[in-house]
């Protein structure tokens, strides 16, 4: 085992370059402009309603992006190489996260109750138009590698952005928005590198690929949205956005990083191959545990069982991810098209 997960290691930093910490990047201040959302917006004591406001508006502009990027690649098959896609994604990521954090993170600026709902309204549809242009770019990356490889970055990605996220709890608000500004300024030039040299398929799909890939993929995406549904049902129910917003932000990330951890054990310990289905036999158990903690923690523990609950979602979404990745990879499909319909799902199962 040992030799296994030497070889794993030499093989995924012979890999990578240093450009592709993009990813790490983005989902760094993911974890900071949706995940930590509830949290503070109870934090501020506004009401249930504001907190459902913000996910479902960008849940809700996030599948239609999605739906659009397919449709689009249909008409457009080399979008998915476009360096403008990822440009206008990251404008809008910066405007929207800017937007969040004078109402959530900055106390010296107070609004309106109305003002409130109307600006994180309108941050949430940019976050939610601007997050999905910039993963689906990340998912044409990620289709040209293997399995394996696609699942190691995932996951190293998650570890270093589950790092950066605890450097950031502990700095001012205006140093998160200056970060957001430079790591979204850089995203585009990150993502072009990462792109260079690799094939994107740009041809027109036909009956045989559309057939192959439903045949592929609606097993792990209705997974991911059964989780996903469920995992935000608790959130909702259990009345998550009272928790304490350090509390929950400690829980989740020190949950979500000791679920990475075991993730990564089945790539490791394999040089050659990786066995996806191992990770499902970590998802299930965590998310029926976190059902059963809600019965007796509900919304104490710093929010332990919905942690434990999304980290199922968060499972399933990493396998969902690196299968889509491996069809356009096998399949010469466009990535906008199988990335847009794949993900469309998600937020679908997110709306409420």
């Amino acid at each position: 085992m040992a030799s296994s997960i030497r070889v794993s290691l030499c093989d995924l930093r012979e890999q990578a370059h240093w450009y592709h910490i993009g990813y790490a990047l983005y989902v760094t201040f993911n974890f900071a402009y949706l995940h930590d959302a509830l949290p503070l917006i109870g934090g501020m004591g506004l009401t249930q309603a504001v907190g459902a406001l913000f996910l479902g508006i960008f849940f809700g502009v996030r599948l239609l992006c999605f739906l659009g990027c397919a449709v689009l690649s249909l008409v457009r098959p080399n979008i998915s190489t476009s360096s403008a896609t990822a440009a206008f994604g990251s404008l809008l990521l910066v405007i929207g996260i800017t937007l969040s954090a004078m109402v959530l993170r900055i106390p010296s600026l107070s609004f309106g109750a109305t003002e409130t709902a109307l600006l994180l309204a309108l941050s949430a549809a940019l976050l939610g138009v601007g997050d999905a242009l910039v993963l689906v770019m990340w998912g044409c990356f990620c289709g040209t590698l293997s399995l394996r490889t696609t699942y190691l970055f995932v996951l190293a990605s998650y570890i270093a952005a589950l790092l950066a996220v605890t450097l950031l709890a502990s700095l001012p608000p205006l140093v998160l928005v200056i970060g957001a500004w430079a790591t979204f300024a850089a995203m585009p030039f990150l993502i072009s590198r990462s792109l260079s040299g690799a094939h994107v398929s740009e041809q027109k799909p036909n009956a045989s690929v559309a057939r192959r890939s439903v045949q592929a993929l609606w097993r792990p995406v209705l997974l991911t949205a059964l989780f996903a549904l469920l995992s935000n049902f608790m959130i909702l129910v259990s009345g998550q956005q009272s928790v304490e917003a350090s509390s929950a932000q400690f829980t989740s990330s020190l949950v979500t990083f000791v679920v990475v951890l075991l993730l990564l054990l089945p790539a490791l310990v394999s040089a050659k191959t990786v066995n996806i289905a191992v990770a499902y036999r970590i998802a299930l158990p965590l998310a029926t545990g976190g059902f059963l903690l809600l019965a007796f923690l509900w919304n104490s523990g710093g929010g332990m069982a919905n942690s434990l609950v999304a980290m199922g979602w968060l499972i399933a979404d990493v396998i969902s991810w690196c299968m889509i990745a491996e069809a356009v990879r096998e399949m010469q499909a466009p990535p906008f098209l199988l990335f847009g319909i794949g993900e469309a799902a998600f937020p679908s199962a997110s709306w409420k």
